[in-house]
């Protein structure tokens, strides 16, 4: 038992690390700030090289892009498709519509992906 108490003891004497939750408000700030611009900065370079980070915001670019392009084509899915933006837009009869021959035109355009 003896063992224990010593490795116990000699354990917490450690000093410990501390966290970042537990730093002073300005550190913590500061640390955050540099941190989001690190984050984007490598956003940026990932964009630039064809493949963004999976971030909410892309994931979802890249499905909207999906979207518009079945509903330009009448692809696989694309009547789902309007099926959801008339829910979405459950008071607006012709959105559904506008939005498909909006896409077809061109005038929405994909944001991430690129037709060849």
């Amino acid at each position: 038992m003896q063992d224990v108490d010593a490795l116990y003891g000699l354990l917490t004497k450690r000093p410990r690390r501390r966290t970042i939750r537990e730093a002073a408000p300005d550190d913590r700030r500061a640390y955050l700030a540099e941190a989001a611009r690190k984050h984007r900065k490598r956003q940026r370079e990932a964009k630039k090289r064809g493949s963004p980070e999976p971030t909410a915001p892309m994931v979802r670019a890249a499905l909207a892009d999906a979207a518009l392009m079945l509903l330009a084509t009448d692809g696989p899915g694309s009547e789902e498709i309007r099926n959801w933006l008339g829910k979405a837009f459950a008071g607006r009869v012709g959105v559904p519509g506008t939005v498909t021959a909006k896409a077809r035109s061109g005038r929405l355009k994909p944001k991430l992906l690129k037709l060849s």
